[in-house]
């Protein structure tokens, strides 16, 4: 899908919304579950460039190969998001029991 998108177009987007998603994950007006879930779909798809590209994992496809260790470390970003995203639920199912609207 990727072939047709000018490189440095591609660097520029890419930069681009990695920079919207920090400004999302600092700033208050931002729910914190909107902001994990753009992180974590961000960090997700980079995962996934990582998994399917050539090169960059050893033969069992998961350790990072020398030219995959700079995009293997986004499986923090990832891990990030997704205990953003478990602490947003927990807290609000928390929130709901002590004000005694407990809803499924």
């Amino acid at each position: 899908m990727l072939k047709r998108v000018d490189p440095v177009l591609f660097g520029k987007l890419l930069s681009g919304g990695e920079i919207l998603l920090g400004a999302a994950l600092i700033a208050p007006v931002v729910p914190t579950w909107a902001a994990a879930a753009g992180l974590a779909g961000f960090s997700g798809a980079l995962m996934r460039v990582y998994l399917k590209t050539p090169g960059m994992t050893r033969e069992d496809g998961i350790r990072p190969a020398p030219a995959g260790m700079g995009i293997a470390r986004d499986v923090f970003m990832l891990g990030s998001a997704l205990g953003l995203l478990v602490e947003e639920l927990t807290s609000r199912q928390a929130r709901r029991k002590i004000s005694g609207k407990t809803v499924r």
